[in-house]
């Protein structure tokens, strides 16, 4: 009886301190949960914002909180820098000046919208900004955004009807390291413009069209360089005199992009050399790629040239360009090449197109072009003859040229990331 009560007197005392640590634990998770609560912030308006655009403080513009500011300009004003700007659905007439590095971002493209009354609607000057999810209109005789520092990023966003006169830009850049990606540009005379100082930038994945002509998609100046222009879908809608891509500075990547329905698809007409133009579709336009001047010692590699009036154009004293492994097909003249010696043309399919080449040289530009290894629609077990017309002083001969050794099947086509083989 004993034994009993002592077993029964340590279970209960068990018992009892199992109680009191359990409670102990509960008023401690309580106490955490409280203390969490009291110390959270949360957004006021219609939508939480995107985690992966925050940073810093967070000041809010639009919506229903009590302390919300009215105005961009307000916001970036007393914010610091890497401060986060968010902005609710609405309409903000406004030109900004962003002088701090931090985040401008809206809720949504589609239901954020921010109208100039003249000028820039907005006017980077400082470095590291970053802008997103807005829809930018209306600059009247500036740019949608104008770039003046570095290493800024602008995606997910709406550039539209910012055309005043042909100086008129969506996106302005002066700068290098900047990136534009994910957004759609359209109606102005020219959607991204990269002045003489621009080096560096990313230009990606963004769909350009409906510029007014005469007009650009993506504007290259003389000297700007080191730019990589890739997976854009730029689409004029047949204008008579637009280009998708301007090309004339130096050591700049345009890759797998798709370009339509312009007068132009790439338009190097001024300058440039060590360019590398590969992998893209360009297809349906006036001319293809159209290269001229100055434009020398460019590799054209791996692109899909197809449905255009004219495929590729060399001319006045382009030359010491390779052309290699593209894939000229359907179009009306395959290659066409008006004084411009000194090119090598190698291992292209060239296949229904309605004239494989015209050809015209002077005769100081003897012996003309390098012709290797191309396919012609058909095996050619002996060389290709080229025909083409020779000016003299006193008028003109037939002349010709040969691809000493034409391929017996097509080539796969391949740009090697603008590698030569």
């Amino acid at each position: 009886m004993k034994l009993h009560d002592q077993k029964q007197n340590y279970i209960y005392k068990e018992y009892i301190k199992r109680s009191v640590k359990m409670k102990i634990n509960i008023y401690a998770l309580f106490i955490f949960v409280a203390f969490a609560l009291a110390t959270a912030s949360f957004p006021t308006g219609q939508e939480s914002i995107p985690k992966n655009a925050m940073a810093g403080n967070v000041l809010y513009v639009g919506g229903d909180g009590p302390n919300n500011y009215s105005k961009i300009q307000d916001a970036i004003n007393d914010a610091m820098p890497g401060d986060t700007i968010f902005v609710f659905s609405g309409t903000y007439h406004e030109n900004i000046v962003v002088s701090k590095s931090l985040s401008i971002v809206g809720e949504s493209s589609k239901n954020v919208f921010v109208n100039g009354a003249g000028g820039s609607v907005f006017r980077l000057v400082a470095d590291h900004v970053k802008i997103c999810n807005l829809t930018i209109k209306n600059s009247g005789n500036g740019k949608g955004i104008e770039i003046l520092s570095n290493y800024n990023t602008i995606e997910n966003s709406i550039l539209s009807h910012l055309f005043a006169d042909g100086d008129s830009a969506c996106i302005f850049v002066k700068n290098s390291g900047n990136i534009i990606r994910n957004s759609e540009i359209m109606g102005s005379y020219t959607g991204i413009y990269l002045d003489v100082t621009a080096r560096n930038n990313i230009i990606s994945h963004n769909y350009i069209h409906g510029q007014k002509a005469p007009g650009y998609g993506i504007k290259i100046c003389p000297h700007s360089s080191g730019n990589d222009i890739y997976n854009n879908s730029i689409n004029e809608s047949a204008s008579s005199s637009t280009r998708g891509i301007e090309l004339n500075g130096d050591d700049n990547k345009i890759h797998d992009n798709d370009i339509c329905n312009c007068y132009k698809g790439i338009d190097a007409w001024l300058t440039g050399s060590n360019n590398l133009i590969y992998s893209n579709e360009i297809h349906d336009n006036y001319e293809a790629i159209s290269c001229g001047d100055h434009f020398t010692l460019n590799k054209i590699t791996g692109n899909r040239i197809s449905h255009n009036r004219w495929g590729i154009t060399l001319f006045d004293k382009c030359s010491g360009n390779v052309i290699i492994k593209n894939a000229i097909e359907f179009n009306r003249h395959g290659i066409s090449i008006s004084h411009a010696p000194r090119n090598i043309i190698m291992q292209n399919n060239f296949i229904f197109n309605l004239k494989n080449t015209n050809a015209f040289y002077y005769a100081k530009d003897f012996p003309g072009n390098i012709w290797l290894n191309n396919y012609w629609g058909r095996p050619h077990i002996f060389p290709k003859i080229i025909p083409n017309i020779l000016g003299l002083r006193h008028g003109i001969i037939i002349g010709f040229e040969f691809d000493w050794r034409p391929a017996l099947f097509p080539h796969a086509i391949d740009s090697n990331n603008g590698e030569l083989p």
